[in-house]
């Protein structure tokens, strides 16, 4: 009897050690807090897209006409230095493919909150060439593909 004391005892003093220290898992320290910035709303990454839609569409309507003045090697370097973007806007897309028949282009905008930031709303626009050919006049598209939140180009 005396050893089922001491061992209940034992016991019930173990049982209490763990309720008050916890168990911890094999000695796993927790993750260390990490100082990170608030994300964004919803209504601030909304707030960004008349801007980025507005720079797309420039940066969209520039491409089109260097393409049109025969200019295909028109990348994007040029066009930011020549034509800034809004504040934490960057170009993140600036690609342009000759066809057979026409030239088409494609310009996107993100917006990111820094510069190292993941982009939190994007917009885009399509471009197409279509030279002249005998009596049909050249011709020149550009419309918008979208804008999105959470996303990039």
């Amino acid at each position: 009897m005396n050893t089922r004391r001491s061992t209940s005892a034992l016991a019930f003093g173990a049982a209490i050690l763990v309720a008050i220290t916890g168990c911890s898992g094999g000695n796993i320290d927790p993750a260390p807090a990490q100082k990170t910035e608030p994300d964004m709303s919803q209504a601030q990454r909304k707030a960004t897209l008349p801007g980025l839609t507005s720079d797309a569409e420039a940066a969209a309507n520039s491409m089109l006409e260097s393409i049109a003045a025969g200019e295909l090697d028109a990348d994007s370097e040029d066009y930011l230095q020549a034509n800034p973007l809004g504040e934490h806007h960057r170009l993140g897309t600036w690609e342009i493919t000759k066809r057979s028949t026409s030239i088409s282009g494609t310009v996107c905008v993100e917006y990111r909150p820094s510069k190292d930031a993941d982009p939190v709303a994007m917009s885009t626009y399509n471009v197409t060439y279509i030279p002249a050919q005998g009596r049909i006049p050249a011709s020149k598209n550009s419309s918008p593909v979208g804008t999105g939140l959470n996303t990039g180009c």
